[in-house]
Order: C-alpha cells, then structure tokens, then sequence
C-alpha cells in the first residue's frame, strides 16, 4: 500500500514538472531570455546593440551628467 503511494506521488510530481516548463516558454524571447527574471541582461543587450563601443555600465556613465 505504501508503495502505491510512493509511485502515484512521485508520478504527479514528474508531471508538474513538465508542465511547468510548458507555461514559462511564454515569458521568454527570441534569445531564450526569460523577460522577468533577466531583465538586467535584456537591457545590457539592447544598449549593446544600440552602443556597440560602449560599456553597458561603467562609473564614467553613471556620473555623466547629460
């Protein structure tokens, strides 16, 4: 009896497990980003794309008055 539960635990568990990949593909862009966790690294690659010669953060911008 104890052992029907084991394997009908751990099958649902390996289940909700899959799933759970299948609802995060929603949040992720064309790179493979996911757009809230790596929000940081999509905001360092699009001001790479737009400033290619310029580092994404450095003190000299940081203090840069504009």
């Amino acid at each position: 009896m104890l052992a029907c539960i084991l394997v009908i635990a751990l099958a649902v568990s390996l289940r909700e497990g899959r799933t759970g990949d299948d609802e995060d593909r929603g949040y992720r862009d064309q790179d493979g980003d996911h757009v809230y966790y790596d929000q940081s690294i999509i905001e360092k690659k699009e001001f790479s794309k737009v400033h290619p010669k310029e580092g994404a953060r450095t003190f000299r911008r940081l203090f840069k008055k504009k």
